[in-house]
């Protein structure tokens, strides 16, 4: 028998194995790599060379979502000052944003974008109470990191 294993989208099997099972369970392990961030779904098959009166349960298939790589928002008076810790970030894959505080998002919808957000050095004037309210819920609701 044979067990493949595809992904959605692409027409060849992305890893493919010639088996010889007893009657039973078994765990088989296979392996996927997808580093493109986004919703995948695989679907694995088994394939008999003869007859399989249950022909039915030689298919499953199951989906997830890859994460991208980590997403960090800075905001800051003087963004220059952050330079030292964005390229730290950025030299281990973090994809960063700086902003001033005028640029700061003003509704959790934006923040959910990123997975942490570092507010440093801004009064709460600035931010506002639309910005305030967007980081509590971005915290509490949504379950977004903030320092």
């Amino acid at each position: 028998m044979t067990v493949a294993l595809f992904q959605e989208g692409l027409p060849d099997p992305l890893e493919a194995r010639e088996l010889s099972l007893a009657a039973g369970d078994h765990e088989i392990e296979l392996h996927a790599t997808r580093s493109e961030p986004g919703r995948v779904e695989y679907r694995l098959e088994l394939r008999t060379r003869a007859p399989d009166r249950f022909a039915g349960n030689n298919r499953a298939s199951a989906a997830t979502i890859v994460a991208g790589p980590p997403r960090v928002l800075f905001v800051d008076p003087e963004p220059a000052q952050l330079m030292a810790a964005v390229a730290a970030l950025r030299e281990r894959d973090f994809e960063v944003d700086v902003r001033a505080p005028s640029g700061m998002p003003h509704d959790s919808a934006q923040l959910a974008r990123y997975d942490f957000v570092v507010v440093s050095d801004v009064p709460a004037r600035e931010l506002r109470p639309a910005g305030m309210a967007a980081i509590r819920e971005y915290v509490e609701a949504l379950g977004g990191g903030f320092l």
